[in-house]
């Protein structure tokens, strides 16, 4: 995708580890038991849960708000980077397009808002957001089905699992 706009990808942190082996085994448990559990109180927990509760309207005020940080976030903080303000406008456009379209729009607005804030807080490494964005989306699905964060952290631990055995492996040279 970012080569796509003109564009090299960033490095991921985790193609840089050198150094003994307890350094991977750290980084592992942090990526893969760590983030997981914090990200998803974080935002599923707190942050979705804040907004499946506020008003049933579709301009939901706290969802609005929610995504204009989303959108917000990655212009100021990747100031003139093609990649990162082209996924900003898409994340806002894409909002106003799914609400002529749902016909939940209380929780599909707020699992698209955790989702994008999610992804969002991800762009220091770009085109991290993008597939990030989807896997919120799938992750805010969980947690409102199953009214709790338990299967999405382990949904967010597997996915981390897998990226770091790919990174690990040599997968991302």
């Amino acid at each position: 995708i970012a080569l796509e706009f003109g564009e090299k990808p960033d490095d991921h942190p985790l193609t840089r580890v050198t150094g003994p082996v307890v350094h991977r085994i750290l980084l592992t448990i942090q990526a893969v038991v760590a983030a997981p559990l914090v990200e998803e109180i974080l935002f599923r927990g707190l942050l979705l849960g804040w907004l499946l509760r506020g008003a049933s309207r579709p301009e939901e005020q706290r969802v609005w708000c929610v995504l204009s940080v989303a959108v917000a976030y990655p212009l100021i903080t990747a100031w003139g980077a093609i990649g990162p303000a082209v996924f900003a406008v898409l994340l806002g456009a894409g909002w106003v397009a799914l609400q002529h379209v749902v016909r939940n729009p209380r929780t599909v607005g707020a699992v698209y808002a955790s989702a994008a804030v999610f992804a969002t807080i991800h762009s220091s490494v770009w085109p991290s957001p993008v597939p990030l964005f989807v896997l919120g989306l799938g992750l805010g699905w969980v947690t409102a089905r199953t009214n709790g964060v338990v299967a999405a952290v382990v949904v967010h631990a597997l996915f981390n699992a897998v990226s770091v055995l790919f990174v690990l492996s040599g997968g991302a040279k």
